[in-house]
């Protein structure tokens, strides 16, 4: 995707370069600015993803809620973000199921901003019964996840989850909005280093 994002963006700036004061091209030239910005998007996740220093849910979760914040920003749509604090905040959870979460809440926000019209949205972020639990709430036009076709990405949200342990459930109907919860089994919190007793 990355590569082909990179040949996109050089041909597109081939064109601008030859010719800059050609109206016609202010399009491609608005498609560059917007390509680039995500291709600089992706490369941000995958950097964050693969850095063993990232990897923890209290990361996963500040990662989450700062991009959502921007997502819904860029859209012009109010967010409210609701985080429970976790005491096992610290826990590694590894570089793949993180990015997974990531993606599909990123899959989820993207269907409530582009598909849902919504006019608010609603993070919210919490741990039951040791698995985190993420829920996004929109008040958009609503849907039958019954009849809902690959087009919303919905496919590839459960297939996510599914290959990180997790699950994803859909609640919505026509007219009433739509909730995405994900959730993600925790591994066990390791045990606090026992004191080894000092020799007299």
């Amino acid at each position: 995707d990355l590569g082909a994002s990179l040949t996109e963006l050089s041909i597109l700036s081939a064109l601008g370069a030859e010719n800059p004061d050609d109206s016609q091209l202010r399009p491609a030239l608005e498609h560059l600015s917007a390509k680039a910005k995500a291709v600089a998007g992706t490369l941000d996740e995958i950097v964050w993803a693969a850095n063993p220093r990232e990897d923890s849910l209290r990361s996963l979760v500040d990662y989450l809620c700062a991009f959502a914040r921007e997502f819904a920003d860029s859209a012009g749509i109010p967010l409210r973000t609701e985080v429970d604090p976790s005491p096992a905040a610290d826990l590694p959870l590894g570089p793949r199921r993180r990015h997974h979460v990531f993606l599909a809440t990123r899959e989820a926000l993207n269907n409530a901003v582009k598909h849902a019209a919504a006019a608010t949205i609603r993070l919210r972020v919490a741990i039951d019964a040791h698995q985190l639990v993420v829920r996004i709430e929109d008040d958009g036009r609503g849907f039958n996840p019954a009849t809902a076709t690959a087009g919303n990405g919905l496919p590839n949200i459960r297939r996510r989850m599914a290959d990180s342990g997790g699950a994803c459930t859909i609640d919505s109907r026509p007219g009433h909005g739509t909730t995405v919860t994900i959730t993600l089994p925790l591994p066990p919190a390791s045990p606090p280093p026992t004191a080894t007793p000092r020799t007299p």
